[in-house]
């Protein structure tokens, strides 16, 4: 017996656990167009990577439901490291309108997107809005305190494993996916624009 956790959408379906991806980045991305950014951007994850996919689905899908458009270059493809998000944060702020706003689909990029900004003479998050997804240990620690995205880490590690501990016992248990929700952690790294 086994119990996958966060599987990719081309697996079996089975016993699974996982946190909705799409909707995670679709609020966090409404949070932005709710403090009045217009000018949101994405820094996605390697693509066709799953997870990466689902993530820029929802920050697509909040951007249509906003009646907000995605300019060319706007989307910009991150690798999940430090130096992918300062790369593609430069790519943003050298189009002709760039973000007030950045959706990074995990900290570590938005940690180096935010660095490029400040070494760029930017401010964060006075000039522009920066927000991240995992909620790594040291987001909260970070100057200023990254906006990000919280999986439910410990939730799904206990639901696997209750899930487990049914099937070993003989217990019949639904091969159907349990998917968990995230939670917004508002911190220092987001503000309104300061066109509003």
């Amino acid at each position: 017996p086994f119990v996958r956790i966060a599987p990719s959408e081309s697996a079996e379906p089975g016993r699974d656990v996982a946190m909705d991806d799409r909707t995670a980045a679709g609020e966090m991305t409404q949070y932005l167009a709710g403090l009045g950014h217009r000018r949101i951007a994405h820094i996605s994850g390697p693509v066709p990577e799953v997870m990466s996919l689902r993530r820029q689905e929802g920050y697509r899908r909040a951007m249509r439901n906003a009646g907000l458009a995605i300019p060319e270059g706007y989307e910009q493809r991150g690798d999940y490291l430090l130096h992918g998000g300062a790369r593609a944060c430069e790519a943003l702020f050298n189009l002709p309108e760039p973000p007030t706003a950045i959706f990074v689909s995990n900290d570590e990029m938005a940690f180096g997107a935010i660095h490029h900004l400040r070494e760029t003479g930017h401010d964060v998050p006075g000039d522009v809005s920066v927000v991240g997804f995992d909620d790594l240990y040291l987001s909260e620690a970070f100057y200023p305190p990254l906006t990000t995205v919280s999986q439910p880490r410990i939730d799904i590690g206990r639901q696997a494993m209750s899930i487990l501990l049914k099937m070993l016992s003989g217990a019949h248990v639904p091969a159907k996916p349990v998917v968990l929700p995230a939670t917004l952690r508002v911190r220092g790294t987001t503000a309104p624009p300061k066109s509003a």
